[in-house]
């Protein structure tokens, strides 16, 4: 009887209702007690540092090697997210935000950057009216720079060094900044920090034989962490085209991150090879070969179709949910 008292005493005034006092109004007593429980926390760190060696004397008499353990984690944090989104406390785009955040550790490089059939490049080899003329064509903020059309690249110059417009390709050459290579099977997360240290806003990204395989920009990180800017991005995403019966046309150079996302699938044949990054090569990857116009496989509830080569590059991949087919779902089970 004396235990179940205590312990009904301890539930009480030990857990529930300190909790709904402090829930009632959290900064006020928090403020109140703040100085208190630091006094006491002094007072009783020997204490707590003479169990805690005592227990680790304890447990090493076991073979047991003590380890040290993170004080919040990453799920306890999401979960912490959930939870105020849930509540409304935290908005669901700021929810979205911080996971796309966590996710950049385990985004690789290649998901995310140009690749390198998608580049427009300023030419050594050219002259400056062409480089320029390419320039007014596309306006973008920033230019990978090459020697040749089958060339290294040598550098990369931004739109705003070419205001004074340059005479020659010598004072073109003297504007670009040096090249930065990262990794394509890098983390984002590892991609940002090198950039950050470097203090550019572009770099090149390249293959485990140093070939340059796209460029990875500063907004390209920018857009993984915020994700669509409307829920209209797609419709104006000119690599992705929505048909009126619910199938896509996605350019094999889209990152399998992206086609994840559109399907709302958590992988997809072969993504977890660092040599797949793009729809085109999970279409290599599933097939094993140089795919045919026609070929197509099922997976998941959707058929992958190749619409369009462009010579040996996979242009154009048709994206059919099973139940827009005429043998409906009896394709996503043949994928299993």
């Amino acid at each position: 009887f004396v235990v179940i008292v205590i312990t009904y005493l301890s539930l009480i005034l030990g857990e529930l209702a300190p909790k709904r006092i402090a829930l009632s109004n959290p900064e006020g007593i928090a403020s109140a007690i703040a100085r208190p429980m630091s006094a006491l926390s002094r007072m009783l760190g020997p204490f707590v540092t003479f169990l805690s060696w005592s227990t680790e004397a304890v447990v090493r008499i076991y073979g047991i090697a003590g380890r040290d353990v993170p004080r919040v984690t990453e799920e306890e944090i999401k979960h912490l997210v959930e939870e105020g989104a849930a509540s409304g406390a935290i908005e669901s785009v700021e929810r979205d935000i911080v996971n796309r955040v966590f996710h950049l550790g385990d985004t690789r490089v290649a998901e995310i950057m140009t690749p390198r059939v998608q580049l427009v490049w300023l030419d050594m080899d050219e002259s400056v009216e062409e480089n320029l003329a390419v320039i007014r064509d596309t306006q973008k903020m920033r230019y990978p720079v090459r020697r040749g059309s089958n060339g290294p690249f040598v550098g990369m110059v931004r739109l705003e060094d070419l205001f004074l417009q340059p005479r020659s390709n010598e004072q073109l050459l003297s504007r670009m900044s040096p090249p930065l290579y990262i990794p394509r099977t890098a983390s984002v997360l590892k991609a940002l920090s090198i950039l950050q240290s470097e203090s550019m806003f572009m770099a090149f990204v390249i293959d485990e034989y140093g070939d340059v395989v796209g460029t990875l920009t500063m907004s390209e990180i920018f857009f993984a962490m915020i994700g669509d800017i409307s829920d209209h991005a797609v419709d104006r995403n000119p690599s992705v085209a929505i048909r009126e019966d619910g199938s896509w046309i996605i350019d094999g150079v889209v990152s399998v991150d992206e086609v994840r996302r559109l399907l709302k699938l958590q992988k997809l044949p072969g993504d977890e090879s660092s040599e797949v990054n793009t729809l085109a090569g999970v279409m290599f990857n599933w097939f094993g070969r140089l795919p045919r116009e026609g070929d197509y496989f099922g997976w998941n509830g959707y058929r992958f179709e190749v619409v369009d080569m462009d010579g040996p590059r996979i242009d154009k991949i048709l994206i059919v949910p099973a139940q827009n087919l005429p043998i409906g779902n009896a394709l996503a089970r043949s994928a299993d």
